[in-house]
């Protein structure tokens, strides 16, 4: 993964490294639990990453069930059910915050009611086109949306009853607006503090702030010296929590059931990735039980020349029934304890990282 990213972006690994992190085992699967519950999302709960993770698997699994290994498989079903349950079960879900609907948030907070406002939106991706679908829902007078790729933008802004533009016509566009909302994947800058200094040169304006900038893009689109322009309010992705619709304690309230939620998750995946590791010694004690049974089976049959072939056979199902009880237990136990094991081991080794980065 290391090898991969820093060739698609054309660096050398050494400079990428200090970046990342690796999480190992039950450490690993809590990040993606995590994940697909978006408790690692600006938008805490953020309801667009479960769909994304959901994508993810579907993609990778494209060519058939077995295209990913077991464990994969299993732990990505494992991330879509936390996400599930706690879009179900808290707050968070409930809330049904998005990136885009925050950001639109953000702007009522900002300026009032936005049915009198021109909205530009830049971006046509499922950030852009939700923050599209909650203007749209605001009410507002004008909606625009301005986008590299035309047809995308067109089947987007038909969607809402807006218009769309390419980005060659953006220095109009957002002289123009009075909202602008950008959201794309550009390596680069979309909008300049020189492109957007001459749209507002001569442009006869209300004196006070009268264009808000609200960038959600990473890298971002929208050059940061910009705030410094007359007239303008530069917010960026990182003015977006206060703006989610579950309040502090809301917040910190859910976020601890969306905790648990994991953790009761992450105990079930735990189990069951445990049970593939003493797998092998479940099959040894059945295979040696089998064993015994049947050599006990066949000398006592031997003492009983008379059983007609049924009798045989309810003897058979007898001791076959037997001996799955009387194993049953004991397997618990190795499941358990293997799974135990599993989690303690996760949990010391965080705490050992904890004391020594203190």
């Amino acid at each position: 993964v290391h090898a991969f990213l820093a060739g698609y972006h054309g660096l050398a690994r050494e400079a990428l490294e200090p970046h990342l992190y690796q999480l190992a085992d039950v450490d690993a699967a809590r990040h993606l639990f995590k994940v697909a519950g978006g408790l690692g999302s600006m938008v805490m709960g953020d309801r667009q990453i479960l769909g994304q993770v959901r994508n993810a698997l579907t993609t990778a699994t494209r060519k058939g069930p077995s295209a990913l290994p077991p464990v994969l498989t299993r732990l990505f079903h494992g991330a879509l059910t936390a996400g599930r349950r706690i879009q179900e079960e808290t707050a968070l879900g409930r809330s049904g915050d998005t990136v885009g609907h925050t950001a639109v948030r953000l702007a009522q907070r900002t300026l009032g009611s936005l049915k009198d406002q021109h909205a530009l939106v830049i971006g046509a991706g499922a950030v852009a086109a939700n923050a599209a679908k909650s203007l749209a829902a605001a009410g507002v007078r004008d909606l625009v949306i301005a986008n590299r790729t035309p047809a995308r933008g067109r089947a987007l802004a038909r969607l809402l009853g807006g218009r769309a533009i390419g980005l060659d016509r953006l220095p109009q566009a957002l002289a123009d607006a009075s909202l602008v909302i950008s959201a794309t994947g550009s390596p680069g800058l979309i909008i300049t503090k020189d492109m957007l200094a001459a749209v507002l040169k001569g442009l006869n304006r209300r004196p006070g702030c009268n264009l808000l900038l609200i960038d959600l893009a990473v890298p971002r689109d929208i050059d940061p010296a910009a705030a410094a322009l007359d007239g303008v309010l530069l917010l960026d992705i990182d003015q977006l929590p206060g703006a989610a619709h579950v309040g502090a304690y809301g917040r910190e309230r859910a976020a601890s059931q969306a905790g648990k939620i994991v953790e009761e998750e992450l105990i079930r995946f735990a189990g069951w990735l445990g049970s593939l590791k003493v797998a092998p010694r479940i099959k040894e004690i059945g295979q040696r039980a089998e064993a015994i049974r049947r050599q006990e089976l066949e000398r006592s049959l031997k003492k009983m020349p008379g059983l007609a072939p049924q009798q045989q056979q309810q003897v058979d199902a007898l001791t076959r029934s037997l001996v799955k009880k009387l194993l049953h237990d004991s397997i618990v136990d190795l499941k358990t304890s293997s799974a135990e094991e599993r989690t303690q081991t996760a949990a010391e080794a965080r705490a050992w990282e904890a004391r020594a980065a203190a």
